[in-house]
C-alpha cells in the first residue's frame, strides 16, 4: 500500500510517499543505523539518504567549506541541504496547483501507478514503478532530403503549394507584403519552379496571411490574402489557369494573424476562418463563403476574451471534407474541438485531455499513424524538454519527446509508408518528425539559413515520386529552401 509522510527540511515541507526504491539491504541498514542530528525528523523515515560518516557526526571537526547553506543552494528536484551537504531525497513528492485550482501529486524518482503520477517530462516506468525521464526520440536516415533553393523577387511573408493551373503539378505561391504582390512559380512536376508572374493585392506592408480555394465556384484556385491591421482588409484574386485579377478588397474585421479556408459548415462551399488578437469578441472569427466569390459577416465567433489561446483546423470529427477547429493553450495540456453548428455557431463537439499539467503551446492536426483517422498532436515544454502528445481517436495514445524548440508545421507523408510525418521549423533548421512506422519514432533535422517560420511551411509532392517535399523560408529571407525526398 503507498503511503505519504510529510516531513519539515530546513524549513521546508516537503511529502515523501511510498516505499523505498529498490536499493539492497546495505542502504536501508544506513538508513535505519543513521545518527538523529544526521537527518531532519525520525531517520528511519523515507526522505534523505543521511550521511553516515564518523565524520558528518562529530561537531567541530575542521575541513572543506559547506556545499550549501540553504536547500536552494543544491541543484535539482529532490536535493535538500543536510549539515552543510546536498543531498538526494528519496521518493520527493509535491503538490502541485491543476488548472481550476485543484491539487495534484506529481513524484521524482519514485514509485508511480501511472504517468498522471510523475512531473511533466517524466513517465512512468511499469506498474508500479518508477518515475524516470522520458527519453528523445532518436535520429534517423529514413530517407536522405535533397536541398536546393529558390530565390524570390521579395521578402516573403507567407507560402503555400497548390495546384493553379490544373496541370497535376503542384505551383508555388508567396505572399510579398513590401511589394504588395503575390509571386506565383509554377511547378514543372519534376521538382523545379518557373517564374510565373506577380499579382497585386494592394494591401500596405505588414503581417499578411494567405488562403487557397475555388471561392468563386468556377473550377479555379483563387487567392485570399490578409493583412494584421485595425480595419483588416482582404484582397480575393480571382483566378484562371494561374493568371489572377484585380483584387477584390473586402474586410474581415479582427486584425487576423492566422487565416484558413474550407468547408466549416458542410455546404460544400469554401469558407475563410479568421484568428486575431484585437477584438475579444471576434478573435476567431468564421466568414461562411456563398460559393460565388462573397463572404458574410463574422459568424460563429467564439468568445475568448483576453484568454490567450492557439488553434488550427482539421477534419478531427471523420468527415473530410468538413473542417473543425482546434482551440488549446488556456486550459492546460487540453484541446477543444469546436464544429460549426447552425444557429449556435462553433459549438463545443469534445475535449481531448492530455497528460501533465502544462499547457500547450501549439496544435496540428493529420493521420500520423495511416489508419485514415485524423490525429491531434500538441506540443509543450515542461521542465526544459519539448514534449508531443498525440491523441487518436480522442484518446491519448503516445508521447515524444525532442530535442530542441520546435514549431509545428505541415503533416504530410514524407517517407512515403502511408503515415503522416510531422514537419517543423525553428531558428536555424528544419526538422521531419517520423511519428509512426518503422522502427518507431525518429527524427530529422536539416539545416536551413535564416531558419524556418510555420506560416513559410509546406510540404507536398512537387517532384512527382509519390513521397511528400518540403519548402521552408525564414523571415526577412528573400528564398526558400527545398527539400526533395528524390535524388
Amino acid at each position: 500500500m503507498q503511503t505519504r509522510l510529510t516531513w519539515i527540511a530546513a524549513g521546508v515541507w516537503v511529502t515523501a510517499c511510498g516505499p523505498l526504491p529498490p536499493q539492497g539491504d546495505t542502504a536501508g541498514e544506513q538508513t535505519s543505523t543513521s545518527s538523529p542530528g544526521s537527518s531532519m525528523g525520525d531517520p528511519t523515515e523515507p526522505g534523505t539518504t543521511a550521511p553516515t560518516s564518523s565524520t558528518s557526526e562529530t561537531s567541530g571537526t575542521s575541513g572543506p567549506p559547506p556545499e550549501c547553506q540553504s536547500d536552494g543552494d543544491c541543484d535539482g528536484f529532490c536535493e535538500y541541504c543536510v549539515e552543510g551537504e546536498c543531498y538526494d531525497a528519496v521518493g520527493c513528492c509535491r503538490e502541485v496547483p491543476l488548472p481550476g485550482g485543484d491539487l495534484a501529486l506529481r513524484c521524482q524518482g519514485y514509485e508511480c501507478y501511472g504517468d498522471e503520477d510523475c512531473y511533466d517530462g517524466d513517465e512512468c516506468q511499469g506498474s508500479p514503478g518508477w518515475c524516470a525521464p522520458i527519453e528523445a526520440i532518436p535520429l534517423c536516415e529514413r530517407l536522405p532530403l535533397t536541398p536546393s533553393k529558390v530565390v524570390l523577387q521579395g521578402r516573403a511573408e507567407a507560402l503555400a503549394l497548390a495546384d493553379l493551373d490544373g496541370d497535376a503539378a503542384l505551383d508555388l505561391v508567396v505572399v510579398l507584403p513590401e511589394q504588395g504582390q503575390v509571386e506565383v512559380l509554377l511547378g514543372d512536376g519534376l521538382g523545379g519552379f518557373a517564374p510565373g508572374g506577380l499579382f497585386p493585392t494592394e494591401l500596405d506592408p505588414g503581417m499578411q496571411r494567405l488562403a487557397i480555394a475555388d471561392f468563386d465556384g468556377d473550377g479555379s484556385l483563387d487567392l485570399a490574402v490578409s493583412l494584421a491591421a485595425p480595419v483588416s482588409p482582404l484582397s480575393l484574386l480571382f483566378g484562371k489557369d494561374a493568371v489572377f485579377a484585380a483584387p477584390v478588397q473586402g474586410s474581415l474585421g479582427n486584425a487576423p494573424r492566422q487565416l484558413w479556408s474550407g468547408d466549416f459548415d458542410g455546404d460544400g462551399r469554401p469558407d475563410l476562418l479568421a484568428r486575431g488578437d484585437d477584438d475579444p469578441d471576434t478573435r476567431l472569427a468564421l466568414h461562411l463563403g456563398d460559393g460565388v466569390g462573397g463572404f458574410g459577416a463574422a459568424f460563429g465567433a467564439v468568445m475568448l476574451g483576453t484568454t490567450k489561446f492557439e488553434a488550427t483546423v482539421g477534419p478531427v470529427g471523420g468527415d473530410q471534407a468538413r473542417l473543425d477547429v482546434l482551440l488549446t493553450g488556456w486550459n492546460g495540456p487540453q484541446v477543444d474541438v469546436r464544429e460549426f453548428v447552425d444557429g449556435e455557431g462553433l459549438a463545443l463537439r469534445e475535449e481531448l485531455l492530455g497528460p501533465g499539467l502544462v499547457a500547450l503551446t501549439s496544435v496540428v492536426a493529420g493521420d500520423f499513424d495511416g489508419d485514415g483517422q485524423i490525429d491531434v498532436l500538441g506540443h509543450r515544454e515542461a521542465q526544459g524538454k519539448h514534449l508531443l502528445s498525440r491523441w487518436s481517436q480522442g484518446l491519448p495514445q503516445s508521447e515524444l519527446r525532442v530535442e530542441g524548440p520546435v514549431l509545428l508545421g505541415p503533416v504530410a507523408d514524407v517517407d512515403g509508408d502511408g503515415a503522416g510525418d510531422l514537419v517543423t521549423g525553428s531558428t536555424d533548421a528544419v526538422r521531419v518528425i517520423f511519428v509512426a512506422g518503422g522502427q518507431g519514432p525518429c527524427v530529422q533535422s536539416h539545416a536551413v539559413a535564416g531558419g524556418a517560420a510555420p506560416e513559410l511551411l509546406a510540404a507536398g509532392d512537387f517532384d512527382g515520386d509519390g513521397k511528400a517535399d518540403v519548402i521552408a523560408g525564414g523571415p526577412e529571407q528573400t528564398a526558400v529552401a527545398l527539400l526533395r525526398s528524390g535524388p
